[in-house]
């Protein structure tokens, strides 16, 4: 990742924390959210060809993706 990237993902991080841990968001409602947000994003930017490429790379790095430590906390 580039310096920009990877300060990019830390606000993003910060901000998605907060939406779950102090405002009480679904991690998973929150996930859905994004994850349309960033296909839609693809199918706006990329050329179908290459849409469809992208596609292929999520699905198939599925398995590399790594889980997170998360705080053991209940929210109400």
């Amino acid at each position: 990742m580039t310096d920009a990237t990877e300060e990019l993902y830390q606000k993003m991080w910060k901000y998605i924390t907060s939406l779950t841990l102090e405002q009480g968001n679904s991690g998973l409602e929150i996930a859905a959210v994004m994850a349309a947000q960033a296909m839609t994003i693809y199918k706006t930017i990329l050329p179908e060809d290459e849409y469809e490429q992208m596609m292929h790379a999520i699905y198939n790095s599925r398995q590399v993706v790594r889980k997170i430590e998360l705080p053991d906390v209940t929210i109400q």
